[in-house]
This record gives C-alpha cells, structure tokens and sequence, in this order.
C-alpha cells in the first residue's frame, strides 16, 4: 500500500514539474534557434563586406564604408537596427577592419561582432540580456588589382 502512494506522489511531481521542463527546453531551443541563424546571417555579411573591400576598394575601407555596404549594397542587406551606435541597446554591428601582407599578398581581416538579443527572460537573466556574437572574415586582395601580372 505504502510503495503505490509513493508511486502516485512521483506521477504527480512529474505532471507538475514536466510542462516546466518542457518550456525551458522550448524557449532555449527558440533563443538559440534565433542566435544561430543571426550569427549565421553575421558570417555571411563579413564574407561579402571582405569581399567587396578586397575587390572593390583595394583594401582601403574605413568601419563607415563597411556599414553602408551592409544597409546599402550587401544581398541580403542586413536590418538598420543591427547597426545601433547605442551600446544599451546591444544591437549593435561592430566591424573592426585589419590590413595585413601574408606571404606578400595584402589580405583584408574583417570582425563583425554583435550583441543579440534574447527573448526567453530565464535565459536573458543567465546571459545579462544579450548573448554576444562574433565573427572573422579574410579576403585577399587579387594581385590583378594590385597592378601585379601573374
């Protein structure tokens, strides 16, 4: 008699615990699910800018014209609000741009970083409201429009 009272007191914990359980993996699986295809998105967007500044520009770009690349020019352009100068906000594209010779050859390094935002309050409590995001991107220059011959 005693152990089929038990049994019932575990089947009634669970009923009430699981569809707790169940909305933490959900919403994660949401907030991560939207993390992802932004950084994604973000490594998509460093590539081409790298691209476009290697190919396009020699190179000779400033953190301004690789904004107004990504807003203007890039497919697919990326959200205006990604690109908020206020830190608070955290939705923010940082680009960071380096100019580097490897081997002789001018090679763009280009790091996007950005803060998302997540939406679960559980998760945002654990990662201060915005989960960062980071990528790099390299592209070298082609020797054609450096002047060289190959």
């Amino acid at each position: 008699m005693r152990r089929q009272r038990r049994q019932g007191q575990a089947v009634a914990e669970m009923a009430l615990l699981a569809p707790l359980f169940f909305i933490f993996i959900f919403c994660g699986v949401i907030d991560f699910g939207f993390a992802f295809y932004r950084l994604m998105a973000l490594q998509h967007a460093a590539h081409q800018a790298a691209q476009w500044a290697a190919e396009k520009r020699n190179g000779n770009v400033t953190t301004t014209d690789i904004v107004n690349y990504l807003t203007d020019t890039a497919r697919p352009k990326l959200p205006a609000w990604w690109f908020s100068s206020d830190p608070q906000q955290g939705c923010q594209i940082q680009p960071t741009i380096n100019t580097s010779l490897v081997n002789g050859s001018r090679v763009i390094i280009l790091r996007l970083s950005y803060r998302h935002p997540l939406f679960t309050p559980f998760y945002q409590r654990i990662y201060g409201g915005r989960m960062p995001l980071a990528t790099t991107a390299a592209f070298q220059v082609p020797r054609r429009i450096l002047g060289a011959t190959s």
